[in-house]
């Protein structure tokens, strides 16, 4: 071995050691500021449903039927649930628009779908109206199928 070969060597050696105390100083830097910023920073705010039981709460909820009596729901919001087939309505109106331009409407205080049976369910105050008729009820339901 000459002189330039020992040469190349120590510095590539000592290149070598000073990457790994690089590489071992950037480790411990970012070990220390996860730690400082771990015992700094307030403590997260735990979350909280604001919602009744389980599922999630939907404002202007809106769902429509197709097929040959297709209809029209509404509602000023509602609790989905997690499987989304039932659905719990808070001020529903409901659309049916029949054959020959015939529309009857449903409006009442709470009510409830089901997307399985596809049945409506209102209670409270319920108001069917077609055309000039109007019908007052405490509760009804209304099956699709049927």
């Amino acid at each position: 071995m000459n002189h330039k070969e020992m040469e190349r060597w120590y510095r590539l050696k000592k290149i070598q050691t000073a990457a790994q105390v690089m590489v071992v100083l950037a480790v411990v830097l970012i070990i220390i500021g996860y730690a400082v910023s771990k015992f700094t920073r307030e403590p997260a705010e735990t979350f909280s449903s604001t919602t009744p039981g389980s599922g999630m709460l939907i404002e202007n909820f809106a769902y429509s039927s197709p097929g040959i009596h297709n209809w029209e729901l509404k509602a000023a919001s509602a609790i989905v649930s997690d499987a989304f087939n039932n659905v719990d309505l808070t001020d529903p109106k409901v659309l049916y628009k029949g054959g020959k331009g015939g529309v009857i409407s449903l409006t009442a205080e709470n009510g409830k779908l089901d997307k399985n049976s596809k049945k409506v369910s209102a209670e409270g105050n319920v108001k069917v109206a077609y055309r000039e008729f109007s019908f007052f009820t405490g509760q009804i339901d209304y099956f699709d199928d049927k």
